[in-house]
């Protein structure tokens, strides 16, 4: 009997705490949401194509708080990515999500 209830217990606990990460995470992204603009999916124009690599995307994060995870438009989500470097930009191709391009006059610097 004791076990039945330390069980149902534990379980509404769990349960509970999943449902409050859930919460903080979607008011979170409808925060961002207003307050970033969408990310471009694609780049005008292209140009050469200097590097390609496959990486693992971690998160996008805000130059002022480098430990602040950015979820709004789906940049929050890791996953496997596919990175290639043209004259004119970046392009990050995620798996499962929108790609993302970073146009040439927004890197600082491409290792």
């Amino acid at each position: 009997m004791i076990k039945t209830d330390m069980a149902i217990i534990s379980a509404t606990l769990f349960a509970t705490l999943v449902s409050l990460a859930w919460l903080g995470w979607s008011r979170r992204t409808k925060a961002q949401n207003s307050k970033y603009s969408r990310p471009l999916e694609a780049l005008e124009y292209f140009g050469e194509k200097l590097a390609e690599a496959k990486a693992f995307y971690v998160a996008t994060t805000t130059a002022e708080n480098h430990l602040e995870r950015v979820t709004a438009h789906g940049l929050g989500h890791r996953g496997n990515a596919s990175v290639f470097v043209f004259s004119e930009g970046v392009l990050i191709v995620r798996q499962g999500e929108r790609p993302l391009a970073i146009a040439r006059e927004q890197l600082v610097s491409v290792y």
